[in-house]
């Protein structure tokens, strides 16, 4: 009943049916097994090979007792004399049947049939012969089965070898290779007379914005649809491989030059321009790729690979969503933000990265009307390292998030001292990268953070680059520039009027303040840059906007600021930037009734006109 194996007829059962006719002295003989509601006929002599309903067979009573069956006449049988078999044109009178038997389990029996009724039965010799045969035949069943197993169990282990094999060299999320993939086919394209190949070091733009916005969910469907657009944009010898978290590379096949590199790469970025909706939502689906060609740029895969990735730096650096071909002089630029971004991290671990402030001064008085927080690298017994010797890391989303976070914990703690103190320090500026402000969480966690230290949020000042808004991150931005605003944080513009997009977008950005760039300040003799200032502050009186001119470093510059109309300034002459411990010198104190954000001191504290060393 339980034998699922082979059940097709064989002759080698055919040879047993007729033996056992023979010995028997009967017409007809049958191998017959029953599997689930059907009896199969495996040899027989005698009758046809057709299968029945096992309900109908007299196999299945044998199968059931698991003994040894004889029917001398089935029409006086109270078990079989209505019976199909029987009463039908098949007029079955005697019947013998010995089970067949596999690990114990009936799975069938050896039968011999007459159509003539025979009230002896069986001899004792024909039983036992027959008894012999069912024997042989259930060996042959069960060698049948081990054989069957055997070769299940193979095919089960060559399934799994192949899954196993097919996970090591394939990434689980998308389907496309892996690292292992990879190394395995760049070392079977290196070679001699091997055909010359070109390989794409490919980053996903501001995936962690998405993932951020729209959860892990989101951002891998994300990494599932950009490796289906790659696969399909590419010809098929070529081979995508997913490297890891938002990283991807392409080993391009038999390419001859430069140019079919690039026009593959131009065919990939404009494969990704089309949003990816995500329940409803429209996601961006840009990439930025670096690329290399073997052996042209060098005839070792390790190196090729490298170049690809120090291409694709490259091409972020210059703002992302473009293709960027390698050139030696990237491996320079590329070691100097390993550096930069390695320095970056040992300040954070150790604690040195600090703020230092630089006032802001009312022209007219000399008083201290705010303090900008500039970030600074101070290791014990070395001078201040200026941010510039990390400016790479502030494109690594992780680390520049941990230098904001960390810069504005301190910046709130001082504030919060000073506050304490009755100090006046009026507000306080700080700078914000595009990849902290782009990040959909910055502006809930600076509001908990400002309710945390008891600061009011009109007393901070946050510091965006005009530039921002060039950037693909621009509504994320500006999302979190309006929510700041609306919560009563002033928005600054720095390095007011060195590009276009400032003047476009003014007008709908919640900002309060523009800092022109000392660019301009730096030489006021001459007359366009003159003419620009003056420009600048009409356009910020226009708008309502306080306006601050950076990098004063001369009396005469104060002076030529004075005389355009410019009230507020900051820079050298009044003061370099100073540790919070030198702050307190420079502030006056004020009245504790005095805790409103725009209440003004009894006693504006002034400053020396001083030039810094």
């Amino acid at each position: 009943m339980r034998f699922s194996h082979d059940l097709c007829a064989e002759p080698e059962f055919d040879h047993f049916a007729s033996l056992a006719a023979t010995i028997c002295g009967t017409p007809t003989a049958a191998v017959t097994l029953i599997a689930g509601d059907t009896q199969w006929i495996k040899g027989a002599v005698g009758i046809g090979r057709e299968e029945m309903p096992a309900d109908r067979s007299f196999c299945l009573h044998t199968v059931r007792a698991n003994r040894f069956l004889s029917i001398g006449d089935a029409t006086i049988d109270d078990r079989f004399r209505d019976n199909p078999l029987v009463t039908g044109p098949e007029q079955i009178r005697f019947y013998a049947r010995m089970p067949l038997v596999i690990d114990h389990e009936p799975v069938g029996a050896l039968c011999v049939i007459d159509t003539k009724a025979r009230g002896e039965g069986l001899k004792p010799e024909q039983r036992q012969a027959l008894e012999m045969l069912a024997a042989q035949a259930s060996l042959q069943l069960q060698l049948r089965r081990a054989v069957a197993e055997r070769d299940g169990a193979v095919r089960e282990l060559n399934a799994v070898v192949g899954q196993l094999s097919w996970a090591a060299t394939h990434d689980h999320l998308t389907g496309v290779g892996n690292r292992a993939m990879l190394r395995r086919t760049l070392d079977g394209r290196v070679g001699k007379d091997a055909a010359p190949f070109g390989l794409l070091a490919i980053d996903v733009d501001h995936f962690k914005q998405i993932n951020d916005s729209f959860g892990h969910q989101a951002g891998d469907e994300l990494l599932r649809e950009i490796a289906r657009r790659l696969t399909m944009a590419l010809r098929l010898e070529d081979i995508v491989i997913r490297l890891g978290g938002d990283e991807f590379a392409i080993v391009l096949d038999r390419l001859a030059d430069d140019a079919a590199l690039a026009e593959l790469a131009e065919r990939l970025l404009a494969a990704m321009r089309p949003p990816f909706v995500y329940e409803g939502q429209a996601l961006e689906c840009r990439i930025t790729i670096g690329g290399a060609r073997w052996p042209f740029h060098s005839s070792r895969a390790d190196d090729v690979v490298r170049y690809a990735d120090a291409a694709l730096y490259d091409a972020k650096s210059r703002g992302r969503g473009i293709f960027a071909l390698f050139e030696q002089e990237m491996l320079a630029t590329q070691a100097q933000r390993r550096l930069e971004i390695d320095r970056a991290r040992h300040a954070l671990a150790a604690g040195q990265v600090v703020p230092f402030y630089q006032p802001k001064v009312d022209l007219q008085h000399g008083t201290i009307l705010g303090l900008e927080a500039l970030l600074r690298i101070v290791a014990p017994g070395c001078p201040a390292i200026m941010p510039h010797a990390i400016a790479a890391a502030f494109d690594e989303a992780e680390i520049a998030q941990a230098i904001g976070h960390s810069m504005l914990t301190q910046v709130l703690q001082d504030m919060r001292a000073w506050f304490d103190a009755g100090l006046h320090f009026g507000r306080v500026a700080i700078n914000v990268s595009a990849t902290e402000i782009g990040d959909p969480n910055y502006a809930g966690r600076l509001i908990a953070a400002l309710a945390q230290h008891g600061i009011a949020p009109a007393m901070l000042e946050l510091e965006i680059l005009e530039n921002v808004l060039l950037d693909q991150r621009s509504a994320a931005v500006l999302a979190s520039v309006r929510t700041l605003s609306d919560a009563g944080v002033r928005i600054a513009f720095d390095d007011f009027g060195t590009g276009y997009v400032a003047l476009a977008h003014l007008p709908s950005f919640p900002v309060d303040t523009i800092k022109i760039d000392q660019l301009f300040v730096r030489e006021l003799d001459n007359g366009a840059n003159q003419a620009i200032v003056r420009a600048l502050l009409a356009l910020a009186a226009e708008l309502g906007l306080e306006a601050i001119a950076e990098g004063v470093e001369t009396p005469q510059q104060a002076a030529q600021l004075r005389a355009l109309g410019c009230t507020v300034a900051q820079g050298f002459l009044f003061s370099k930037a100073m540790p919070a411990s030198d702050v307190a010198s420079k502030l006056s104190r004020k009245p504790r009734t005095a805790h409103r954000p725009h209440a003004r001191p009894v006693t504006e504290p002034r400053l020396p006109s001083c030039r810094a060393a």
